[in-house]
């Protein structure tokens, strides 16, 4: 339990100082959700879980400093990685997708945000995310972590990607975390 102002605790899985935004171990836990969903928190904190956009939100607008932290592990036993202090690109294993979707808003399938009204975005990549335009995004950290037999990647939109960093091997696991300053 985290207790972020001085009337509010939530639960959080720490790892290190890190606390974790998103964890994306297996497909158990279905990220197709509802806007509501995506606000307020789901899945086992402790194992495949989003925090909630409104927990994020109060993390994150504290005066103090943050590290954004992503981590992907492959099939092939490699690793990814992307770090951003304050939430600016700083040092990476894997290319930034996140700076050209600076000002974008959170699109889920029944909440379409993504300023264009030919496409939902989140329908289309099985996933909430910060999205934009009829390009949606360059990463995926929501959608669907496919595992077919033989360890490559299928291309479909809706699978995690991120850019085309990931080659052709499969991600079996992403995680976000955040880290206090």
């Amino acid at each position: 339990m985290i207790r972020p102002t001085d009337n509010l605790t939530f639960p959080v899985n720490c790892f290190n100082d890190l606390s974790t935004l998103m964890i994306r171990r297996n497909n158990k836990v279905n990220f197709t959700r509802s806007w509501r969903e995506y606000r307020d928190g789901f899945g086992n904190i402790s194992d495949t879980h989003w925090l909630g956009l409104e927990n994020m939100h109060i993390l994150t607008s504290q005066n103090r400093k943050y590290r954004l932290v992503v981590h992907i592990q492959l099939k092939n036993n490699t690793s990814r990685y992307a770090m951003y202090d304050n939430f600016m690109s700083r040092t990476r294993t894997l290319c930034d997708c996140l700076s050209d979707l600076r000002g974008a808003n959170f699109s889920t399938y029944d909440s379409d945000n993504d300023g264009d009204g030919s496409v939902n975005c989140a329908s289309r990549h099985s996933g909430g995310w910060w999205f934009r335009g009829n390009t949606c995004s360059t990463c995926n950290p929501t959608g669907q972590l496919l595992q077919p037999a033989n360890g490559l990647r299928t291309g479909v939109d809706s699978e995690v990607f991120w850019i085309k960093d990931l080659g052709d091997v499969v991600p079996v696991m992403i995680t976000i975390r955040l880290q206090r300053l």
